[in-house]
């Protein structure tokens, strides 16, 4: 009786470690999974340009963004697009805010920002340029 539980037991780890080995053995080659990698582009930036806005017709532009102090408004010269408070968060659109439509930006004072080129967001250092451009 001993002999057979033994031999039982040689028979169970035997067939237990040969079910392990079975994965291996009848995989296909190329079947597996490689792992998966996620590259985030860099944010695109072309170089400066001389940039001249279509409606309102300033000077030629050498840096990516231009604020105006008094409406407290940016314009992205890169994208064409005018980066605004509307009393809740920024917002970004390609027709100028509500409060400067009317107005002829070419009379209002402006400034270029030169130290946001790489930036997407330089209204997040709207207070420096507040306090900067009065």
């Amino acid at each position: 009786m001993k002999k057979h539980i033994q031999i039982f037991a040689i028979l169970l780890i035997t067939l237990s470690f040969t079910e392990g080995f079975a994965q291996n053995r009848y995989k296909k080659p190329g079947r597996h999974r490689a792992p998966v990698v996620i590259v985030h582009p860099p944010v695109y930036c072309p170089p400066p340009r001389p940039v001249v806005h279509r409606v309102w017709k300033p000077a030629p532009v050498r840096h990516r963004w231009v604020f105006f102090p008094a409406q407290n408004c940016y314009w992205d010269t890169f994208y064409n697009q005018y980066a605004f408070w509307n009393g809740r968060m920024w917002v970004s659109q390609p027709m100028a805010p509500p409060t400067m439509r009317n107005m002829n930006l070419a009379h209002q004072p402006q400034y270029e920002i030169n130290d946001c080129d790489q930036n997407d967001q330089a209204f997040a250092y709207n207070e420096v340029h507040r306090n900067r451009y009065r």
